[in-house]
């Protein structure tokens, strides 16, 4: 009930925002300022609207946030906390992925792509997402990665198999550079970056001896044997990167 008026009542907002500001707002003067015509009482119905609007919109909050979602459209987000070790299990869904996604290209990893030193694991939490066109949320576990890493590792995953989606994209590589909300923000390649078929300042997923090109956001990495799972942003050096972005994994096997 709750998460069907949380619908209408974005329904209604999207439909306010769009009329004419002129149309949402009155001016007190002495030719508008009467109310008991159609015109006043058109006014007050505008204005109780709106407060009922207020007042309800409160009702989402429990939705942490809006989320872009790619090719899947708006998410909603909302935290459930429900324990990491005990969501990994019940995502362990082998062949059943909660919906379908396009895979990536897999790279081998070289050996100094392998032995690169990870950087600071990602931080978990379990979430339930409620995707674009479904009534009822799916669970998955929201990882916060730091953008200063070719390796942000996954604590508590080792799987030969992943389906994900990259949001809060927002992460700058270094000063002078554009801050980035976009999974693959610049279409091009350069020698000299740690994913050296990857596209530059794309975020990276890697493992099963892979690393995954392409741009599909929400997407499936596949690899030939369970592994360690991470991601990293595809960049010549890490030192000066700020910011970070969010991984939801939906998921594994």
């Amino acid at each position: 009930m709750a998460k069907e008026l949380i619908y209408s009542i974005t329904s209604v907002r999207l439909r306010l925002q769009k009329k004419n500001p002129s149309e949402r707002k009155t001016k007190m003067n002495s030719t508008n300022c009467w109310v008991l015509g159609v015109r006043g009482v058109s006014q007050i119905t505008t204005y109780a609207t709106a407060g009922v609007l207020f007042l309800l919109v409160g009702i989402s909050t429990a939705w942490s946030q809006d989320l872009q979602g790619g090719e899947i459209g708006t998410l909603r987000v909302r935290p459930t906390g429900a324990n990491v070790a005990t969501t990994w299990k019940q995502l362990n869904r082998g062949d059943n992925p909660p919906f379908e996604t396009p895979g990536f290209v897999p790279t081998p990893l070289t050996g100094e792509q392998v032995q690169a030193r990870p950087g600071k694991p990602a931080e978990l939490s379990v979430v339930e997402v409620q995707l674009g066109g479904q009534a009822k949320g799916v669970l998955a576990i929201r990882a916060f990665c730091p953008a200063n890493t070719p390796c942000c590792q996954i604590p508590g995953l080792t799987a030969s198999e992943i389906t994900f989606e990259v949001v809060d994209i927002s992460w700058q590589a270094g000063a002078g550079w554009p801050v980035y909300h976009s999974y693959c923000p610049r279409d091009e390649y350069k020698a000299g970056m740690f994913f050296r078929d990857a596209k530059v300042h794309q975020i990276v997923p890697r493992l099963g001896g892979f690393y995954f090109v392409g741009c599909y956001n929400p997407g499936r990495a596949v690899g030939t044997s369970p592994t360690a799972v991470c991601f990293g942003t595809n960049d010549d050096r890490y030192d000066d990167n700020q910011g970070g972005y969010v991984v939801l994994i939906y998921s594994w096997k």
